[in-house]
């Protein structure tokens, strides 16, 4: 009688293993794709995903146990047991790596400084002209989806990049898009073009806060 239930007890738990090792990974690529890194970096997110799953992952081992345990005279459960924990951590591993490329590829390449809505305001030629700067640069990493844009220019935060990281990129591309260097010191690396200014600074959050402006309203952009 013990002989014939251990095994069905054993696919019990081996089941339910595997139901919150699928789950896991499942929850952290939605997770991760969302709210976690915004370097690209594979690596970084299969470690992520692995941190972020370690509590599901360790019950998914415990349950694994479970069934080992009371499958310990057939010899399938000992090899599904194993198996089942070897790929919820790959499940991990692999839906942390994708959230990461995923959530890269979703972060503009350049500031939404134009929308539709400004036709025929007098913010229309002043978003134009910034949108159209901000295209005329090489710029060393993607932008955050936030920031400001309107009259007084368009503003927003590079990611994953330093104030001097993105000071040293932008020294040269300025120059080389007819941009001249009004400014280069800790506080900020400032340029003029035209009626356009340009303005880099540390936002005070491990990134860099960068803007465009006309003129008559520049300013630094706005830290962290």
């Amino acid at each position: 009688m013990t002989t014939e239930r251990a095994p069905r007890g054993a696919l019990v738990f081996l089941l339910l293993s595997a139901v919150v090792g699928a789950g896991a990974a499942l929850f952290t690529f939605g997770f991760l794709s969302e709210y976690g890194t915004t370097s690209g970096s594979r690596a970084e997110g299969a470690l992520g995903g692995l941190r972020f799953a370690a509590v599901p992952l360790l019950v998914t081992a415990g349950l694994a146990a479970a069934g080992f345990a009371l499958g310990r005279r057939s010899v399938w459960p000992a090899a599904v047991a194993v198996a089942v924990v070897l790929v919820g951590v790959g499940g991990a591993l692999a839906a942390g790596a994708q959230a990461a490329v995923m959530k890269y590829d979703r972060l503009p390449r350049l500031p939404h400084c134009y929308d539709e809505e400004f036709a025929g305001s007098e913010a229309e030629p002043v978003a134009r002209a910034v949108q159209d700067a901000f295209a005329g640069l090489e710029h060393p990493w993607r932008f955050s989806g936030g920031g400001s844009t309107g009259l007084d220019g368009c503003a927003t935060t590079l990611l994953d990049v330093t104030f001097d990281e993105a000071a040293a990129h932008y020294r040269g591309e300025l120059r080389s898009a007819g941009w001249e260097i009004t400014g280069d010191d800790a506080s900020g690396l400032t340029a003029r073009r035209g009626d356009l200014l340009f303005s880099l600074a540390d936002s005070g959050c491990g990134s860099a806060a960068i803007a465009i402006r006309p003129k008559a309203v520049a300013r630094s952009p706005q830290a962290c």
